[in-house]
């Protein structure tokens, strides 16, 4: 933070804290200098191809909505890392409430943040907001700014003189005249009919309004006594959370799986010239690209799609899968929350053709348990004849491992050819990669946060002319290479060092040419990343809620016979499932997991799970086994929405400093298990 925004004493309502922001490291603020294009002319220019907004435009949007949702959920996430049951923003009205409308109002942005947030929408699914529309939802944020804010100095005046029972009925008609705003405007953020253009436009609006509504009836529920609220008033401010808990995640999961069908469906209809996707130059000749543009078109597809999924995961869900723990009497305490969800970075290179879902399978991990990166191995193979002294790459491998798991494996992700030498990177906490490449990527800079240099592989692209990869000789489609090198840093974006994203996993595709020496080889490179909030031991904390998600198990039991597996999530719980089928001829399924805390201390431990059956869980314990009911909580498949979770209590349990679970779901038992959390007793 600034430090203008220190202050010995922070006033809730302090307008000059509003305009602080978190630190940048760029020159300027993202997004900047669109900041005075009005929307009339935004909607010209992206509807008018002749006046389309440059790629760093785009960019820098996109960008900037990005860094102000990732703000706000590091934000959140942080009041659980660093807080302790004792001092926690969360343990004052109104706290976290302040914490989150800083990033989205401020005195020079008004509603610039929310409208960077539209902005992007439009530009990952190429469809463009009314003008009506837009207007409306503007004027809304406008009343919601003003009715928050007269509520937060209602607030401040009552922390001078918290007894004051004129202060208190102030208090309290502030926080009815916001509850009963934000009901009037979340329509007007979901207009039209369910999954249409114009609520997946709005969907971030919608995400950020739900977030700001649900903050204000926690304070409702953990605090509406100390406002002279009445017991009868605070249930039903209790059950009203409850139910726009539930409806507004329903609404934001439903909505962002309509976007996604939607980005899939987009045409790959590309002009290369508009240097959209800045590893295909705009300076190609128009015969070359005629040559090349077969094997870039699908990978721009998948782009496109999986573009979509990466931004609204940091832009909605991720928001999304905060929100059970606003929940003041589950969780009367911060919670450590970990994000487990994988990211994808832009697709780079030429394929051999693959479509869409054919490299969708590919490149894209199986649901799985929780990974870490350990060592990454990189195949080389002799440089290509047609261009001298280009690099060509023969395999990846990986080395991973499990949470608290000695157990190391390598992958392969991929292979092209048989490899001349390799070359290992040991580091496992990379947080960016810089790539150079013409047609392909060539060389490649992994950096760790505060590592300036960055670790080499590869060499950069000579100034040579050479013949486009796929063409048969011919001259139009020779070009010098110095005319059409590129140079691209991939990360998921981050206002402060360390990044917010490690790497966890590298893929990619192959191509060969046709001509010259018919080579095979790794022709573009994808990354995944994973959300830093995951730590790697499963740490038991004695003075807040623990939530360590069923995927940082160390191992399954069974899986060959599909009674123990991993099963993609529903986007709105931060990552994926274990599902445990009970004994059968197959055998029952079993997860382990391990945990590791300062000393033996008692915890209320529980299970958040879906089951179409409800049944019994055992878990064994190196104190015994320990039973717990669960019920059936939906139909049949996968849980979607959120009141198909429930949670089932085990129990007060002492956890020893390595301590360790083995869960069996029981005869005839079909569960799902997303989290096991730990509350101190």
């Amino acid at each position: 933070m600034n430090q203008n925004c220190k202050k010995d004493k922070l006033k809730l309502s302090d307008s000059g804290n509003r305009s602080c922001q978190p630190r940048y490291p760029f020159a300027k603020e993202a997004g900047s200098e669109l900041q005075n294009i009005n929307y009339k002319d935004w909607l010209v220019m992206c509807l008018d191809e002749k006046q389309s907004i440059s790629n760093n435009q785009q960019r820098a949007v996109i960008d900037s909505a990005l860094l102000t949702t990732s703000d706000i959920t590091q934000t959140i996430l942080n009041i659980g890392n660093t807080a302790t049951s004792l001092r926690s923003p969360g343990m004052i009205a109104g706290q976290i409430l302040l914490l989150v409308i800083r990033f989205l109002w401020t005195k020079i942005s008004g509603q610039r943040k929310w409208t960077e947030m539209i902005k992007t929408v439009e530009l990952l699914i190429k469809k463009a907001l009314i003008q009506q529309m837009y207007d409306e939802a503007v004027s809304r944020l406008e009343g919601l700014e003003d009715v928050v804010d007269r509520y937060l100095k209602a607030l401040d005046d009552l922390h001078i003189d918290p007894t004051n029972l004129t202060l208190q009925e102030e208090v309290r008609i502030r926080f009815d005249a916001a509850d009963t705003a934000f009901i009037a405007a979340m329509p007007q953020f979901r207009p039209g009919v369910a999954g249409g253009d114009p609520q997946v436009l709005l969907l971030p609006v919608y995400t950020q309004a739900a977030n700001l509504h649900l903050l204000l009836l926690r304070d409702a529920i953990a605090f509406g006594g100390e406002w002279g609220m009445d017991p009868a008033t605070i249930n039903t401010n209790y059950n009203v959370f409850l139910t726009r808990l539930s409806s507004y995640t329903d609404h934001c999961r439903n909505t962002y799986d309509s976007g996604l069908q939607k980005a899939h469906q987009l045409p790959p209809n590309y002009d290369y010239k508009s240097n959209d996707f800045p590893w295909i130059s705009p300076s190609l000749k128009d015969g070359v690209w005629g040559f090349e543009e077969g094997y870039w078109r699908h990978v721009i597809d998948w782009n496109y799609f999986n573009n979509y999924r990466r931004d609204m995961t940091i832009i909605v869900l991720d928001v999304v899968s905060l929100w059970p723990t606003y929940d003041a009497r589950m969780f009367p305490i911060p919670v450590k929350i970990e994000l487990t969800r994988e990211l994808y970075s832009e697709l780079m290179g030429q394929n051999n053709g693959e479509n869409q879902d054919q490299i969708e399978s590919m490149i894209v991990r199986s649901p799985h348990l929780f990974t870490w990166l350990k060592t990454i191995k990189i195949g080389t193979k002799q440089p290509k004849s047609n261009c001298s002294q280009i690099d060509q790459y023969a395999d990846i491998k990986v080395t991973l491992h499990h949470t608290n798991d000695n157990n190391l494996w390598d992958q392969t992700t991929v292979i092209a050819a048989p490899r001349t030498g390799e070359q290992v990177l040991e580091n496992s906490s990379f947080g960016r990669v810089e790539l150079s490449g013409t047609y392909s990527p060539y060389m490649f800079r992994f950096y760790t946060p505060y590592n300036g240099g960055g670790y080499f592989v590869g060499r950069d692209v000579p100034n040579t002319t050479c013949y486009s990869p796929h063409c048969n000789g011919w001259g139009g489609c020779s070009q010098s290479l110095s005319q059409i090198r590129w140079y691209i840093g991939t990360e998921i974006p981050s206002s402060s060092l360390p990044h917010s994203h490690r790497l966890s996993y590298i893929d990619g595709c192959t191509t060969t040419e046709p001509y010259f020496d018919k080579s095979t080889y790794i022709s573009a490179w994808v990354f995944a990343w994973t959300h830093n909030s995951v730590g790697p031991n499963n740490t038991i904390f004695s003075d807040k809620i623990t939530q360590i998600p069923a995927v940082k198990g160390n191992g399954l039991e069974n899986i060959a016979t599909g009674t123990a597996t991993v099963r993609r999530g529903t986007g709105s719980t931060g990552g994926d499932f274990v599902q445990l089928i009970g004994n059968t001829p197959a055998g029952e399924g079993r997860l382990h997991i391990s945990f590791t805390s300062l000393g033996a201390r008692n915890y209320r431990v529980r299970f958040r799970y879906g089951s179409t059956t409800g049944g019994r869980l055992r878990v064994s314990t190196p104190t015994g086994n320990k039973y717990t009911n669960i019920q059936r909580t939906y139909g049949g498949g996968l849980p979607t929405a959120y009141n198909e979770f429930q949670y089932a209590d085990l129990g007060v349990q002492t956890v020893y400093a390595n301590h360790w679970f083995v869960i069996v779901a029981e005869t005839g038992t079909n569960v799902i298990i997303d989290k096991i959390e730990f509350i101190p007793a």
